[in-house]
């Protein structure tokens, strides 16, 4: 071998040498650094999660739990405004219905008052007999019997009043004072005859809007 064939062997031996040595300093450098992420090869050893992809996974966590937590809030707050809304009716139901019960009892009082003043208006028993008479009946008879009672005395008494009205004699324009009638509150009142028949009459009572009609024998004409 020629002494320029042994330059040149020796600077190919020299170049690969340092090839080699620094193929060995790159591999140190990556040894020292840590896996890399993106060597992948069949050879190389999988790399253990990084960092990044544990916060990545972490904050997915994250996401999930706060949009279940948001989920779990409106559906609570669904429910709250939907048991508030029922309440609410429930309570508008109640008023309407003790609204209506007022109502309903304030009409039934109105009506007794009515009945009470009428009552009131009532003439007088006069006797022992007759009030203990109307005690007995009112306080040992039903309803049914009582209306029955009150009938057949209404039925008496008209056929004494026509009785004794085919009796008695008016004309237009007599003076007369109101013994009897069916409506109490014109006992006693005065008024004049507006039209006579023969049993029955017409009488003018002042403050009143129409005539009074009565039999002729529940006047008694002023002298």
């Amino acid at each position: 071998m020629n002494a320029t064939a042994t330059v040149e062997t020796e600077k190919k031996m020299t170049a690969i040498e340092a090839a080699l040595a620094a193929a060995r300093a790159r591999k140190a450098q990556r040894e020292a650094a840590g896996p890399d992420d993106g060597d992948l090869s069949m050879d190389s050893p999988q790399p253990k999660r990084t960092e990044r992809t544990k916060t990545l996974n972490e904050k997915v966590t994250a996401d999930k739990s706060a949009k279940a937590a948001a989920a779990a809030a409106a559906k609570a707050e669904k429910e709250t405004a939907r048991a508030a809304a029922k309440a609410q009716r429930d309570a508008e139901r109640e008023q309407r219905r003790a609204a209506k019960a007022a109502a309903a009892a304030n009409k039934k009082a109105t009506h007794m008052s009515k009945v009470e003043r009428a009552g009131a208006r009532l003439p007088a028993l006069v006797g022992d007999f007759a009030k203990n008479t109307y005690e007995d009946i009112v306080s040992n008879l039903g309803v049914d019997q009582i209306n029955a009672m009150a009938m057949h005395l209404q039925h008496v008494v008209r056929t004494k009043m026509t009785q004794a009205s085919m009796g008695t004699k008016l004309a237009p324009g007599q003076k007369v004072t109101i013994v009897t009638s069916a409506d109490p509150r014109f006992i006693g009142a005065e008024g004049t005859i507006e039209k006579a028949q023969r049993i029955r009459c017409f009488v003018n009572v002042p403050g009143s809007k129409k005539p009074v009609y009565l039999f002729t024998s529940d006047v008694k004409v002023i002298a």
